[in-house]
């Protein structure tokens, strides 16, 4: 009797674990569909990603200042990024391995460029001397500036956490603008530059914990986009962006 009970839990187990296996592939299939629909390569994830910015599919109204990735293993000096547009190279400085225990890799985007698909080749080497080839994609389109609030020439401005969202959500100041956002919602937010959940593209640009009430001040003083979230209600979607020039 013991050995059908054994044999019964066995016949559980590989049936989960093929459970979950079936699980993500569709999960896969289900990433790659979306791609495809978006005209994105895949996404090749080198090991010990952990985010970057531009993360995978963003969409970007002008070019960023730079190509920023975030690994939870320390990594060596060999490694790279190149960046496309298009499908033809695009001028980066090089690659700086930098951060707290050197877990992020960083390069300057120098060409000026425009709108078009950036795709960004990179090799996440570790001190062994091994390396990883990892790949994401993201857009820029410059007509999506219409869509953000121009506040430029304004030394002050002020931005709304209300109902889980950032209002305005997404903003045009001039270099020295002083930022304020004030919670005017029944729940905690924070205020934290992208990407999640690092948090380190612009690292000057993270609150503590803002309570209902209370309000947080940033001053931007490099020109760029910079996109932000509030940590806690990321899964919420509640993403916002500022271009500063």
């Amino acid at each position: 009797m013991r050995m059908w009970k054994d044999r019964l839990l066995l016949f559980a187990a590989t049936v989960a674990i093929v459970a979950l296996a079936v699980a993500a592939c569709g999960g896969g299939s289900s990433q790659q569909a979306s791609d495809t629909a978006n005209g994105l390569p895949g996404q090749l994830f080198a090991a010990h990603f952990v985010d970057s910015t531009p993360a995978h599919g963003q969409q970007f109204a002008q070019v960023p200042n730079q190509i920023l990735i975030n690994f939870n293993f320390t990594l060596a000096d060999n490694s790279s990024i190149s960046l496309t547009r298009d499908g033809v190279a695009v001028p980066v400085g090089a690659a700086k391995v930098g951060g707290e225990r050197r877990l992020q890799l960083a390069s300057d985007v120098t060409g000026v460029q425009g709108n078009g698909l950036y795709v960004v080749d990179y090799k996440a080497c570790w001190p062994d001397r091994s390396c990883h080839n990892g790949r994401l994609a993201f857009r820029v389109d410059a007509s999506k500036s219409s869509s953000y609030l121009d506040m430029r020439g304004r030394a002050d401005v002020a931005v709304s956490m209300k109902d889980v969202a950032f209002s305005p959500a997404r903003i045009l100041v001039s270099k020295g603008a002083i930022v304020t956002w004030t919670n005017n919602d029944g729940v905690q937010h924070f205020v934290n530059t992208d990407p999640h959940p690092v948090h380190n593209y612009l690292p000057g640009l993270n609150s503590l914990e803002i309570k209902p009430g209370q309000s947080y001040t940033y001053t931007f003083s490099d020109a760029g986009e910079w996109p932000y979230h509030c940590s806690l209600h990321f899964p919420q979607n509640m993403v916002a962006s500022i271009i500063v020039s």
